[in-house]
């Protein structure tokens, strides 16, 4: 899904209040950027440790948070799989309006390229307080 797309989704949300996102994570062995990137040779966590330093900032202009939450997985008791996912990570943000203006930010498309070349699979949750 575009990060257009994900706008409108969230336009059409009919929620007041925070917004949490859950991330799981899968890791590439090495980033897979496009050979015209200009970036250096560096695993696939290095390169969203690159995405996630240069996010914090972003997030803070836009009321969003740190990760409030990270953590390594070891099992996934559902499937009884032990190669799941890396890391489940959650960030907050106070508003929808908050996530949009991110997806919006010129600066965000340019950093996400970091996040694409780290990860061989994701899954990110948009979610709300029951």
């Amino acid at each position: 899904m575009s990060l257009a797309s994900i706008s409108k989704v969230l336009q059409s949300l009919d929620h007041q209040g925070p917004i949490d996102m859950v991330n799981e994570l899968k890791f590439h062995e090495y980033a897979r950027y496009p050979e015209d990137s200009g970036e250096p040779p560096r695993s696939g966590r290095e390169a969203f440790a690159e995405y996630g330093k240069h996010l914090g900032s972003l997030l803070e202009l836009m009321g969003g948070t740190e990760p409030i939450w990270r953590g390594r997985v070891h099992y996934e008791i559902t499937t009884d799989d032990v190669d799941t996912w890396d890391q489940i990570m959650v960030i907050r943000f106070p508003s929808k309006t908050a996530l949009v203006s991110l997806l919006a930010n010129p600066e965000f498309s340019r950093i996400h390229m970091h996040r694409v070349a780290a990860l061989s699979e994701s899954r990110t949750y948009i979610c709300t307080a029951a």
